[in-house]
């Protein structure tokens, strides 16, 4: 009994080698990537930064990012004499690809590319702005750390 199963074990074990090596392929193996800002990147939070402005020293510009998909919005004008703080509150959306969200808003870039810390503000046709400026348009992810008797 022994015998035959041994036997057995070794023309399975044969059969499995010559079936596996008729199965080769020309084409290569392609793997991918399903990993992507929305499904990896903890992107929930609070972003902060100071862009370029027209005419001034800049804009103080707070995004809240929430997980419902829903966005707060605060553009404030540095250096206005009057309190020129715009905010904005609705919903946004992700791109196909995972990695860009549009904020539903008309009348402010809605385009930002999201990182691991960062979002980064795109033009107004959702590309990445370029030249000696571009580095301004980054605002990176507020960390907040709870010290025991420090947050209430």
């Amino acid at each position: 009994m022994t015998k035959n199963f041994f036997s057995f074990l070794v023309l399975a074990g044969v059969s499995l080698m010559l079936g596996l090596g008729s199965c080769q392929s020309s084409k290569p193996m392609m793997f991918y990537d399903i990993h992507n800002s929305q499904n990896s990147v903890s992107w929930g939070g609070i972003y902060t930064g100071v862009i370029p402005a027209a005419s001034g020293p800049g804009i103080d510009v707070l995004i809240a990012l929430y997980y419902d998909e829903t966005f707060e919005l605060r553009y404030h004008y540095i250096g206005e004499d009057i309190d020129n703080t715009v905010r904005r509150k609705g919903t946004f959306n992700w791109n196909e690809a995972g990695l860009i969200i549009t904020l539903d808003i008309d009348d402010f870039p809605p385009y930002y590319w999201v990182g691991s810390i960062e979002l980064t503000q795109l033009d107004m046709n959702g590309k990445r702005i370029s030249g000696d400026l571009a580095e301004n348009y980054v605002l990176r992810k507020i960390m907040i750390f709870e010290w025991p008797g420090v947050i209430n």
